[in-house]
């Protein structure tokens, strides 16, 4: 497993379009309120809507803390969008998965 890190946005209200439009980045993946998706190898319409942006393959073997200052200087570019976003309810999170080993805590 390599480390992977991801902006998530995932709710019952998440217009994915919509987050599109407003933060001018492209999803790795994103579906609406009642796409039909595979979640667990079972294809059911989904009870939720969810954006999700995962940084390119090539900083997989960057530290999660690499990657974390990578989100930091995207999303700074962002404030005022991230923001707008939080005003309307959305409420997004960072997903990381750190390889075993790779992650300094303190």
């Amino acid at each position: 497993m390599q480390n992977c890190t991801e902006l998530v946005f995932c709710r019952d209200t998440v217009d994915p379009d919509f987050v599109t439009s407003t933060l001018g980045l492209r999803p790795t993946q994103s579906y609406k309120v009642g796409d039909v998706v595979d979640i667990g190898g079972i294809e059911r319409p989904s009870a939720v809507g969810m954006w999700k942006l995962r940084l390119d393959d090539f900083h997989t073997a960057e530290s999660i803390e690499e990657q974390v200052v990578r989100w930091l200087a995207l999303l700074n570019t962002k404030s005022e969008r991230m923001n707008y976003l939080r005003q309307l309810g959305y409420s997004p999170y960072l997903d990381c998965r750190a390889e075993k080993g790779s992650l300094s805590l303190c």
